[in-house]
Order: C-alpha cells, then sequence, then structure tokens
C-alpha cells in the first residue's frame, strides 16, 4: 500500500465528522508536505498536484490554515489518531519533550510521542510562549488531555529527559502511570526498600 492510500486511510479514520472539502484540502496540503513542499503556505501550494493554477492552490492553502472551524477540530483529530495509533496498546511508552521552535526562542513545543518500531508518532503537541514552558500548571493541563485522549484502561509508560523534575514525576504518578526519567548533575535518588 503507497503512502497516499495509508494517508487517505487514516485521515478518514481521524476526521470522521470534518466537512468533506475541508477533509480534501487537508488531504492535498498533507501530501504536498509528503511530495517535497516547503512547511509554508507559499510552499504547500505550489506543491499540490492539481488543475488549477498555482495562485489558486496557494490560496487554497491559505483558506485551509486560517479555517476557524479546522482548528475547532484540532482536539477530536488528535483523539482520533491517539485511539488509532494508541488504542490496542495497555502500556504504550510515550516520549514527552520540549523543543524550541524558533531561534529567538520566544514560543516552545511539548510533545507526547507514541514509540514505536525506532520512530515517533505525535499523539498531542501544543505550543507555549517562554513564560509557560515548564511550568507545573502547563504541564498538568498537557497530561490530562492527553489522558483523555487514551483509553480508560492504558497505563501508559512516560518516557522524559533531565529537564523535567519531581514535580513532573509527582504529576505522572498521580495519573497512575509508570516513568523513565534521565537524571544529570547533582540530583540524587533513593532506592526504595523492599519488604522481605
Amino acid at each position: 500500500m503507497n503512502a497516499k492510500q495509508v494517508l487517505s486511510r487514516c485521515l478518514s479514520l481521524v476526521t470522521p465528522t470534518m466537512h468533506k472539502m475541508r477533509c480534501l484540502s487537508l488531504f492535498s496540503a498533507v501530501e504536498s508536505v509528503m511530495n517535497g513542499g516547503a512547511l509554508s503556505v507559499t510552499g504547500l501550494g505550489r506543491n499540490i498536484t492539481s488543475k488549477a493554477g498555482e495562485k489558486h492552490q496557494i490560496k487554497r492553502v491559505d483558506r485551509l490554515c486560517s479555517n476557524t472551524k479546522l482548528h475547532q477540530e484540532i482536539g477530536t483529530t488528535y483523539c482520533g489518531m491517539a485511539a488509532l495509533l494508541a488504542g490496542q496498546l495497555r502500556n504504550p511508552v510515550i516520549h514527552v519533550d520540549w523543543s524550541d521552535l524558533d531561534a529567538r526562542q520566544e514560543h516552545f513545543l511539548i510533545r507526547a510521542s507514541l514509540a514505536a518500531k525506532g520512530r515517533s508518532l505525535t499523539l498531542y503537541e501544543e505550543v507555549h510562549p517562554l513564560d509557560m514552558k515548564e511550568k507545573p500548571k502547563t504541564h498538568r493541563l498537557f497530561m490530562n488531555k492527553l489522558k483523555r485522549m487514551l483509553p480508560a484502561d492504558s497505563k501508559p509508560i512516560i518516557v522524559s529527559d533531565a529537564g523535567f523534575r519531581m514535580p513532573w514525576f509527582k504529576l505522572v504518578k498521580s495519573l497512575v502511570w509508570n516513568y523513565v526519567g534521565r537524571v544529570r548533575g547533582r540530583t540524587h535518588t533513593q532506592k526504595i526498600e523492599e519488604d522481605t
């Protein structure tokens, strides 16, 4: 099965209530990226394969990006993707990490990705300004949204790097999930004593 068929099938599964024309425009934009289109409105528009002129394709991508209904459906789309990717997994391994989005370090992305055979598949992500980066409230809201997306009986293993501290691990434990975290520097750990 080629990539276009997989994309078409996945989009139809995760966007069942999306308007048909909006779904077709989204498919065309994603297909444009798959074909090497740059991640800009003009780059995507220029790389859409269609009989319409370049100007019309750029306008099509512009309308898609500014479509308020599409933005309202993002949560539903993420839930559909989470169900599709992690729905059958009892203990999915999910990587959570922060990334810089721009050179000025004004915007940051927090992403939860499912570990799947040597690659990661995005389950959910959010963009935050610097003053919200790595804050307990931001983490709590993010993890609660992630929890709502996963099946009720799912007990994921959250993998995070050394940038996450004790409040993060307490949050993960409060969700009755497991975690693996990397430590560095002067971080102290203590082994839990086992009853013998």
